[in-house]
């Protein structure tokens, strides 16, 4: 049970902790007497908390605490008041010596005798706001400057208490007092404010919420229950939580509703309130009604873009057709129609969304081909350039969507592709001898192969050139090894002897030959068997097989690779070459080798498991597949077709359905990758929309045009400066730096991720801008979740009918079958309770891969744990595990999520270096090993090697010397390395370590939950989705689809089933409320039929003057 003691004097000896008004205080008893009613810790101080900032270090008070016990920390006081500031409840009566008495504990005697006598109500006047009155010229010895700290340690310790102390019955806060006073400028008028208008004080002002506001006032002033004030606040709120569900207008009848279960005795009231308030718009004719400021950011966004639109008479005459040939490369007609459309209008739309192969295509990480629906977030993937060359990079984004139907063709000889119609193609074209790289979409391609004569012309690239950073072998040391590998055999554990069993007199003399060359010891001896020779030498390595490390080799030693493995286990003839292998790694190095020095090398699977071979004296069964590859020069494929139906080389292109019901790709910097399906490689293209913008950059660029780039997200414009390797920010920031500077005077504003954009985003551009005949391009994907932000940018825009718009993708329907039919069920609002089969009454796990799972919730958070160790017993990392849910408060938000799973994981340690920060009533401890996310963009976090030097060369903790720095943005996960002695977080972001100093934390929280909205974007090859029944109110369909879908690998739903299938029905796009189509349609509307009538006046004009 709580305590409460009375006049404690104390001083404070340190400050233990800060958070914004929040202090604790370690504090010395200056009375012995008081330990009777003081526990004291072992240090003989003990702590004190509250909202304490106008308390000073080293200076004595006396206090009315009330003691708690905390469960981490023990007997703690909380401060009820403190006595010491008391003297100023009667301003008028506070005398010269307890004036005197107050401003000693911050200037010397002589200052406050100087004071004092000048103005002996000195301190009356500067919390009553009257310090202009103060004339610093008649205060002997004290400097403006020094006259301000005063009037500032006065204002902390003593008028904002005064604020305090006087309305206890709202219950303030010293930090709320200081907001209270910035804004008002005096006592009297902060008293007058909270006496006239209680609600906009502490709802508008301090920011306080509706609900807990209403109920304290109307306990402590019943009289306020139908006064305007109250009654436009319950407007306001309705309004707000209207809002909150993505709509930007109510109508009146919801409005009354809304109102009658707040309190039904205004709802009379309501209609006269909305009209004469000048924070709320309504319109009679349509009974709507809205904030002021969301119907002017709708109406004000319309106006502007209507009117570039009714007046874009100039039209760039730039040759655009130039610009459609890139690196040696040529844009589909899609992509080119972008560059004619910004020159012809000011503002244009490119709806672009992935194209994407199936789930049976594989990537090269470096060391192995792997299906592209396992890819895991550190991996990189292989890039083809322009060039002809190719690199490993790390992708710009990984694309999983859902899709049903995708297009496929094969030929014989080494083509095989699984293609979504959207899917941009690269491939070379012939013209008079001349090769050109050019690109086409899927669609496109077949198209063209159904209608022309001879099929579809241009040729599909299977090779390329690849430089490896080497091997520690020399070129005559890969040479034995591709002997080794193909016809050796080791014949002691321990040692790298190796013999070779030859009876073909080609391959003994070329053993010869190769020895001698290498300076090799060998020994040679016949062999038991009829006509074999034995060889002995001591190998450069212990192995049979090409292991990853041999992908690194440099082109030169691939090509030696390729020079020399035929003649062991290949074979050559005067038209093609072969190797054959019974084991699938060194199959895979070879296909690689072949075709990383410019050769068509298909790889087939023959299964010889069981088939009887004859011997010299017996018959045996074979135990192994074999794995041959098949290598030509020409490298170079086309698909045929021949006007005779039975024709045996035609190619058909046939519609198929997605092998799992999604659809893969990824973006890199070239726009090209090298991928393989069917043991088949062959070069693809990625995302269209990067190379329009590449192609729209350079024609601004070269006709002198300038453009600034944006993105809503830290995230997104890094991907944006990265695809385009030009400067790009995000609004926000690029704005804020525009506008300080005179705005944005660009010729064009480039947007992209157009459809993660809100009204505030719209509103800070046209603020922003300053060119009157900027031009627009908007990039985006309509098929994405709609903004966080309120508003439905994108799909207004498109949905009005007057923004010209280029369309690169389609969307798809999912396919049955485990997370897959979940996914597609949820996407077409369609029950899945039927898919569900609960054998135990609890849990359901569906799909062939088990990537699907359903446990009914028990309402308790354990339950969620029980879940999370599970995957962590399976030996799944931490950092490859995520918890999703709708929100960050309440039992089953992420706070009290991560700070159980911290429990679990990575618990308190004794004696360990932690930092601690408090958010929304919670306590977030950082330990070595957790995993956190960022949650603001930081631009310039310091790198770990910089703050090594920065200590080595001043010994202090100055992260401004930082010479290093890189961005860590909204969103990112980390793990952190280590909290060293300074308090210093160093954290692994991706593939950079950074330092995050104790006060940096707070856009730090631990990650191993998240809100659906922050995994926007993202994804986690382990998901657990949280749908009770608590979050009813907080989803709809796409919160569903994106919470369920954000798995790379699998999905662990837990939930309330009847939760989920109410929220199937509820689209979050479509149903959102906004009004912004509907101001585009009628402003275009009446600005269009203004010039017509204009252009009319000026016609019959000069008709009458020509009649004249």
């Amino acid at each position: 049970m709580d305590r409460f003691i009375e006049g404690i004097k104390c001083t404070i000896i340190r400050e233990i902790y800060s958070s914004n008004n929040y202090r604790t205080f370690a504090c010395l008893l200056d009375n012995p007497k008081d330990e009777n009613q003081i526990t004291l810790n072992k240090y003989g101080n003990f702590t004190i908390s509250g909202d304490l900032s106008y308390l000073k270090n080293g200076e004595s008070y006396t206090l009315d605490l009330k003691q708690v016990n905390h469960p981490r920390y023990g007997i703690q006081y909380m401060v009820e008041r403190v006595k010491d500031y008391e003297i100023v409840k009667d301003l008028d009566e506070l005398s010269v010596e307890q004036s005197k008495e107050i401003l000693t504990k911050f200037t010397t005697e002589t200052q406050a005798n100087t004071l004092l006598k000048e103005y002996p109500n000195f301190i009356s006047m500067v919390i009553n706001g009257k310090t202009n009155e103060i004339d610093v010229k008649k205060l002997k010895n004290i400097k403006e400057y020094r006259l301000n700290c005063y009037i500032r340690e006065i204002n902390t310790r003593f008028k904002y208490y005064y604020i305090l102390i006087h309305h206890k019955n709202y219950d303030l806060t010293i930090g709320e007092c200081q907001e209270l006073d910035n804004v008002y400028g005096s006592v009297e008028a902060v008293e007058e404010a909270i006496d006239k208008e209680p609600y906009s004080v502490l709802i508008d002002i301090l920011h306080r919420e509706f609900l807990r506001t209403d109920k304290l006032l109307m306990k402590i002033r019943p009289e306020l229950k139908e006064t305007s004030n109250r009654i436009e606040h319950i407007a306001l709120h309705i309004l707000s939580l209207n809002e909150e569900d993505d709509n930007t207008y109510m109508d009146a009848n919801t409005m009354a509703g809304f109102c009658a279960e707040i309190d039904k005795d205004c709802i009379q009231y309501i209609k006269k309130i909305c009209i004469d308030s000048q924070k709320i718009w309504y319109d009679d004719d349509t009974k709507r009604i809205a904030k002021a400021d969301t119907y002017i950011a709708e109406s004000t966004i319309a106006d502007y873009f209507t009117d570039i639109l009714c007046n874009q008479d100039e039209v760039w005459d730039f040759n655009w057709k130039n610009y459609t040939e890139i690196k040696d490369g040529t844009l589909t007609d899609e992509q080119s129609e972008l560059l004619h459309m910004i020159c012809k209008n000011r503002v244009a739309v490119l709806n672009a969304g992935a194209g994407c192969v199936d789930s049976e295509t594989e990537y090269f990480n470096g060391k192995e081909w792997k299906f592209i629906d396992q890819y895991t977030p550190e991996e990189k993937v292989l890039q083809y350039n322009n060039d002809g060359t190719a690199q490993l990079v790390k992708p710009l984004r990984y694309i999983k969507l859902p899709c049903n139907e995708m297009y496929h063709f094969e030929t014989k000889y080494g083509l095989n592709q699984t293609l979504s119609e959207e899917h941009v193609i690269p491939y070379i074209y012939n013209d008079r001898g001349k090769q050109q790289l050019k690109f086409t979409t899927m669609l496109d391609l077949k198209n063209k192969h159904e209608t022309n004569k001879r099929g579809f012309k241009g040729q599909f690239i299977t090779s390329f050139k690849y430089n490896g950073k080497g091997i520690d072998l020399t070129d005559n040391e890969i040479k034995i090894m591709c002997a080794v590998i193909c016809d050796g055999a080791f014949t002691r554990n321990n040692t790298t002897l190796c013999r070779f069993h030859i009876k073909k007199q080609r391959k003994k003399d070329s053993l010869r030959i190769l020895f001698k060359e290498s300076n090799l010891q060998w020994k040679e001896k016949e062999s038991a068997a009829e006509g074999y020779t034995d060889f002995y030498i001591y190998a450069p390595r212990k192995e049979k097989e090409f292991l990853p490390y041999w992908y690194n080799c440099t082109q030169h030693q691939l090509q030696i690779v390729c020079d020399n493995i035929l003649q062991w286990d290949g074979s050559v003839t005067r038209n093609r070459k072969s190797f054959s292998t019974t084991l699938l790694s060194t199959a895979n190095f070879i296909q690689f080798a072949f075709s990383a020095c410019g050769y068509k090398a298909s790889l087939k699977e023959k299964n010889r498991i069981g088939k009887i071979k004859k011997g010299k004296n017996k018959e045996y069964a074979t135990k192994s597949i074999e794995y041959s590859i098949t290598i030509s020069t020409r490298n170079l494929l086309t698909i045929t077709k021949d006007s005779r139906p039975t024709h045996k080389k035609q190619t058909k292109i046939i519609k198929v359905k997605s092998t799992d019901g999604f659809k893969y790709c990824f973006e890199v910097e070239s726009g090209m990758l090298i991928l393989r399906r069917k043991n088949n490689i062959f070069i693809t293209g990625n995302c269209g929309k990067t190379s329009a913008m590449m192609a729209l950059v350079n024609m601004l660029e070269d006709n002198g045009k300038t453009y600034s780039m944006f993105a809503p997200t830290g995230r997104a414009a890094k991907r944006l400066a990265e695809q385009t390797h030009r400067k790009a920010s995000t609004v926000h920031k690029g704005c804020s730096q525009a506008q300080a500077n005179g705005g944005i005077d660009s010729d064009v504003i480039i947007c992209d991720e157009w459809s993660m954009y809100g009204l505030e985003h719209m509103m800070m551009l046209i603020k922003a801008c300053s060119n009157p005949n900027v031009r627009f391009v908007f990039s985006g994907d309509i098929h994405q979740l709609p903004s966080i932000a309120l508003g439905c940018i994108m799909r207004d825009f498109i949905e009005s009918g007057i923004i010209p718009i280029i369309t690169l993708t389609k969307v798809f329907r999912y396919k049955e079958g485990g997370l897959s039919a979940i996914v597609n069920d949820i996407y077409n609002k369609l029950s899945i309770h039927e898919k569900l089969n609960f054998e135990d009454g609890v849990k359901c796990v569906l799909g062939i891969n088990k990537d699907y799972t359903f446990i009914k919730s028990n309402g308790t958070t354990e339950q969620i744990l029980d879940v999370y160790m599970e995957k962590i017993n399976q030996g799944i990392k931490p950092i490859d595990i995520a918890v999703i849910t709708p929100w960050n408060v309440k039992d089953f938000g992420t706070y009290k999520i991560n700070n159980l799973i911290q429990s679990a994981i990575n618990p308190a340690r004794k004696n360990e270096k932690v930092v601690e920060r408090n958010v929304k009533e919670c306590t977030i401890t950082f330990r070595k090993g957790d995993i956190v996310m960022n949650t603001q963009n930081n631009y310039h976090v310091p790198t770990y090697e910089s703050y090594k030097n920065i200590l080595e060369q001043t010994g202090e903790v100055d992260l401004s010397l930082a010479q290093e720095t890189v961005g860590v943005f909204n969103g990112d996960i980390g793990k952190i390395l280590e909290i060293d002695a300074n308090n210093v977080l160093i954290i692994q972001f991706d593939e950079n370590m950074v330092v995050f100093q104790e006060s940096d934390c707070n856009s730090l929280v631990l990650g191993y939950a998240g809100t659906i909205h922050k995994y926007q974007g993202s994804q986690c090859p382990h998901i657990i989705f949280l749908s009770l029944k608590c979050h009813e109110r907080s989803f709809n369909n796409n919160l569903l689809y994106t919470g369920i879908s954000r798995a790379s690998q699998e999905t662990t739903q837990i939930g309330d089933l009847s939760t989920v299938e109410n929220c199937i029905a509820i689209d979050g796009n479509e149903n959102r409320q906004t009004q912004l189509k509907d101001f585009l349609l009628k402003s275009y509307e009446l600005k269009t039929s203004q010039k017509e009538i204009m252009n009319n006046e000026e016609t019959e004009d000069d008709t009458f003057w020509t009649a004249v």
